[in-house]
């Protein structure tokens, strides 16, 4: 009985899978890992726009040490002459200002500061004296190219284009952008400071409505944080920016060296370009405000007006918020993201 037992249990084979059952289960795990990929994409985004909201932080209260130790805003950039000399126009931006304060001492360290054809790091300033830009100069070009992570969105890829901006510049009712070709090694910056409307417009009287709108960083503004009258919680400070639209092919990117202020005139309005802020995350634009918070504005803003208004009304809203000292009531709601 046993040997019988035992030659019949070896004669028992174990049952596999059908092909129709093997492709039933592949089924199932495709429609799973269809379920779960868009909810990890959702993970993933809400990372990448908690980082960020971190670094905008980070710029906002390195501005806020700068004042601190110099009782003023760091300007707008340097990208016309002192009005003294007609000298000094070195086109760097509002960050370079900032390294100190956001531990890139070691780079800020190391600039050419000669009057001949450096760097003078004030508002007032006539170096370089020989009107030589910051690209002009060898040692601030290869500082430069340094990769600083906290000025990078991780929603983005500043270096998927070679073409990439030195400098703003805001004449009346324009806004002109100097870019390289190819300098596909320059380092990137996602974030840029926040001129206002379209920065100061002398006379004012002549340029309404932009030119009550002025913002905090301005061409050698030399702005303080009590002069900010409508309140730091109502300011924008520094913005997303892309240099593109949100999709399709890649245009530009910003130079963190050259992160000179981006008006505010153009609104956000989607797919957005060059010449406004912008941004890879969903449907919205992560600002600093002027205390040191970030907020998210929809993308859209300011995209239409009427037969009878120019502007939307939001458009209105958007210019109040990058204003300092307008005056005029601001319903930040209307911004959606708030």
């Amino acid at each position: 009985m046993f040997l019988t037992l035992l030659l019949g249990r070896s004669k028992r084979r174990d049952r596999g899978f059908t092909l129709i059952e093997l492709l039933v289960v592949i089924a199932i795990i495709a429609i799973l890992i269809g379920l779960l990929l868009p909810a990890v994409q959702k993970v993933r985004e809400a990372a990448a726009r908690a980082k960020c909201q971190n670094n905008l932080k980070q710029l906002a209260l390195a501005a806020h040490n700068y004042e601190s130790t110099f009782t003023k805003l760091p300007p707008g950039g340097v990208s016309t002459p002192n009005a003294q000399t007609n000298q000094g126009q070195s086109y760097i931006g509002t960050i370079p200002f900032l390294l100190p304060y956001i531990e890139q001492d070691n780079i800020f360290r190391q600039f050419d500061i000669t009057p001949a054809n450096g760097i003078g790091f004030d508002a007032d300033t006539s170096t370089p004296t020989s009107n030589t830009p910051w690209w002009g100069n060898g040692t601030n070009w290869a500082l430069a190219q340094n990769k600083i992570s906290i000025l990078l969105c991780p929603s983005d890829d500043a270096y998927a284009s070679p073409y990439v901006f030195a400098y703003f510049t805001t004449v009346p009712l324009t806004l002109t952008g100097g870019y390289f070709a190819s300098a596909p090694t320059l380092g990137r910056s996602n974030y840029l400071p926040v001129s206002g409307s379209l920065g100061v417009l002398n006379p004012p009287q002549s340029y309404l409505p932009y030119s009550k709108y002025a913002g905090m960083f301005t061409d050698r503004s030399k702005n303080r944080i009590a002069n900010v009258y409508d309140g730091t919680s109502n300011t924008l400070m520094f913005g997303e920016y892309i240099g593109s639209p949100q999709t399709g092919p890649r245009d530009f990117s910003g130079s963190w060296m050259g992160s000179t202020p981006m008006p505010t005139a153009w609104a956000i309005p989607e797919p957005g370009g060059w010449y406004m802020f912008n941004s890879k995350h969903t449907a919205v634009v992560q600002f600093a405000m002027g205390d040191g918070s970030v907020q998210r504005i929809r993308q859209g803003i300011g995209s239409s007006g009427s037969s009878t208004n120019w502007f939307a009304a939001d458009w209105y809203v958007f210019q109040r918020a990058a204003g300092q000292a307008d005056g005029e009531v601001l319903d930040v709601t209307q911004l959606g993201g708030f």
